[in-house]
């Protein structure tokens, strides 16, 4: 699949979209614009030589693939890992891949389906477990989704990750009605340096108490890109601790915010998506 094949950058009307969204909303492959989408097709073009250059190479397969998911590109993504499972059909790491770029074209059962694949490969990964917590949660299967989410808890030792995982644990545990582990799960401790995961670990601290929803929402940053990005983490956790707690009418004022932004990739607007979905909300 050479680079300029497949699913465009352009958002105009005659372009296919990446994605149709469970909601009917139409989303493309537009990250990028100008003098950035000229440089990310140069790396793409790159990768593209390196790996047409020697085709048998699973790492030189991986990075194209992680270029054009990074270009919006999911639907050439999945058509790259696929291609690569007819040499590499053991790896597990293009099912993990694929599956994560099923569940960004809501293509969620597929993904679930690759996510076990991968797990049944490749062992137990915070990475696999994750996703395939998150591929159950978004079909609504909240009860399937907490054993991959508390394997995914369990083996993330004293890493920055941990708190990601005690995040989405948490969240499936309230919503299948385990309050009580829920809660006990709020006591543990998790690594104070979490890294990327800053976002997961504000919310936990709302959770437990310990911070109040207006001071978190006070934190939020300026500018668009960062302000979707903030409200994808921030607004999907707050929307879905409200909603548990039967506050719908305020968790659906946030799914409707996350809803608005641009960053249609993210889980949290997925997550949004499919919550609305299930409520037969609309935008």
């Amino acid at each position: 699949m050479a680079p300029n094949s497949g699913a465009t950058t352009s958002n105009s009307a005659s372009a296919k979209p990446e994605v149709v969204s469970p909601l009917g909303v139409a989303y493309y492959a537009d990250r990028y614009a100008g003098s950035e989408l000229a440089q990310q097709e140069t790396v793409l073009t790159e990768l593209w030589a390196a790996y047409d250059a020697e085709p048998a190479s699973l790492a030189k397969l991986l990075a194209y693939g992680r270029q054009l998911a990074t270009m919006w590109r999911y639907n050439d993504a999945v058509a790259i890992y696929t291609e690569g499972m007819e040499s590499h059909p053991a790896a597990w790491e293009l099912y993990r891949f694929r599956g994560h770029r099923y569940i960004s074209t809501r293509r969620f059962r597929l993904a679930e389906i690759d996510l076990a694949r991968a797990r049944q490969l490749g062992g137990d990964t915070f990475d696999i477990l994750y996703h395939l917590g998150l591929a159950r949660w978004l079909q609504g299967d909240f009860d399937g989704a907490v054993e991959p989410y508390q394997a995914c808890y369990e083996i993330t030792g004293e890493s920055e990750h941990k708190v990601a995982s005690a995040y989405w644990l948490y969240l499936t545990l309230l919503r299948t009605g385990r309050t009580g582990a829920a809660t006990a799960l709020l006591a543990k401790p998790y690594p104070l340096e979490v890294g990327e995961n800053i976002h997961y670990h504000k919310l936990m601290q709302v959770f437990a108490g310990h911070l109040s929803e207006a001071d978190l929402l006070a934190e939020r940053p300026q500018g668009a890109e960062a302000g979707d990005a903030w409200a994808g983490t921030i607004g999907f956790g707050l929307a879905a601790w409200h909603l548990i707690k039967g506050e719908r009418a305020r968790a659906v004022d946030l799914f409707q915010e996350i809803l608005a932004s641009r960053h249609w990739s993210a889980f949290g607007f997925i997550a949004a998506e499919a919550e609305m979905a299930r409520a037969g909300e609309r935008i």
